[in-house]
């Protein structure tokens, strides 16, 4: 059986998808690198949004145009919003949030039934990454599944389910195998990476210590984190920890404490610049990257202008913005939505001082070295999850560079050893 595999959204359907392929490697099936040549085909959805809900039904029409013929399992956070009708824009199975694991035992043996969904997913489907990655070079191990916050605004945390954690010695074992093989940079994820543990008696920081101490692991990342969710205890592990990267994604939605309420966003922008302060006094090249929201229900000219104020104030390496997207079951549904014309002009404004953003960061590490990542060609990743161009191309998975140039988009550096 040739499988061809495809993830749509978050790091959490990438780590699973690229788990999935392992299974499946491991039950004799071949991983292929186009639809047309798949004798399976499995796309992993995405439903944050309106605009990923789109994406989710262009690649089920698209990938059952490429290939009539081959059996498409649709899986994942669409599917558990709509269900079965998911068969009718070309998918032969659905599966939800919650059985994922079950696909392997369907595609080798079959069977009538062609939708797989309970109606509210508790339990988190982990796949071990087992042999070489397929779509990164660099590994994503999920730890956790489903959110218990209650942000107003959604949908995810129905569609995933309760919190739910991996255990830690599963972790362990799974990420020293990964560096073992030579995937010495890892970053755990998960839907509420911050509340790992809590089902389980531990917690983040405790899993992350036992990881660092792993022998071997060159570089530890962590995926989106709630910034409500890290203490003290948490930020001490950068001041004892060389290889616990210098960089968070905290997700800061509104810098307007009033719209930070209404989305239900436990702490305020001052609490949250403490945070991004404490971090950096820690370590002055320490890069914040973020979620910023537009036109959430309410937001007033005075709402956003704190936003830009909270960007120029924090220089964000990164900021991914995206419009608010109304979502089905959620608080926020019921509140009135924003004219799009505000909408799109507060978007370009942002964008704007985004780039001045991201700009001021990169050039307060110019002139600092780094061992940083390769990633092919005269692209490299410095730990801080800046992007390098390189002065040349490089040989070995790590390279020392030097920072001489900086731009919006990263920073050009100087190769120095190899």
């Amino acid at each position: 059986m040739r499988v061809f595999l495809f993830s749509l959204g978050c790091r959490v359907n990438q780590s699973e998808i690229e788990g999935l392929a392992s299974e499946l490697e491991r039950a004799g099936m071949r991983i292929v690198a186009s639809p047309e040549e798949a004798d399976i085909i499995v796309l992993n959805t995405c439903a944050v949004t309106t605009e990923a809900e789109r994406k989710s039904r262009q690649y089920v029409r698209r990938f059952r145009r490429l290939n009539p013929g081959a059996k498409l399992v649709a899986l994942g956070c669409y599917v558990q919003l709509v269900g079965e009708k998911v068969l009718n824009l070309g998918a032969d199975i659905a599966f939800g949030n919650s059985r994922k694991r079950d696909l392997l035992k369907i595609l080798r043996f079959g069977g009538d039934k062609r939708v797989f969904l309970s109606p509210r997913p508790e339990r988190g489907d982990f796949f071990s990454i087992s042999g070489k990655l397929h779509y990164h070079s660099r590994a994503f191990v999920k730890v956790q599944d489903g959110c218990d916050a209650k942000c107003s605004y959604c949908l995810i945390r129905i569609l995933r389910g309760k919190g739910v954690s991996r255990p830690i010695r599963d972790i362990v074992s799974e990420v020293r195998g990964l560096v073992s093989r030579g995937y010495d940079e890892i970053t755990i994820v998960g839907i509420h990476l911050g509340s790992y543990g809590r089902d389980l008696g531990v917690n983040l920081r405790e899993l992350v210590e036992e990881l660092l101490k792993l022998p071997g692991l060159r570089l530890l990342r962590l995926g989106s984190v709630e910034p409500f969710d890290l203490g003290e205890d948490f930020i001490e592990l950068y001041e004892r920890f060389d290889n616990l990267a210098p960089h968070l994604h905290l997700p800061l939605q509104s810098g307007s404490n009033r719209i930070l309420s209404l989305m239900r966003r436990p702490y305020t922008f001052e609490k949250y610049l403490e945070l991004v302060e404490k971090l950096r006094e820690i370590r002055g090249d320490f890069n914040i990257t973020t979620d910023i929201m537009i036109g959430f229900p309410g937001e007033s000219e005075g709402d956003f202008n704190r936003t830009l104020e909270a960007v120029e104030k924090i220089w964000f390496g990164r900021i991914h913005i995206f419009r608010y997207s109304p979502r089905p079951f959620t608080e926020a549904l019921k509140m009135p939505c924003l004219s799009s014309s505000i909408v799109e002009r507060r978007l370009k404004v942002l964008k704007e001082i985004t780039l001045r953003s991201a700009l001021s960061f990169n050039k307060s590490i110019v002139g600092k070295t780094f061992d940083a990542l390769y990633l092919g060609g005269r692209r490299a990743l410095l730990p801080n999850y800046v992007e390098a161009e390189l002065s040349e191309e490089a040989e070995e998975r790590w390279v020392k560079v030097k920072v001489e140039k900086a731009s919006p988009r990263g920073v050009f550096a100087r190769v120095l050893s190899r």
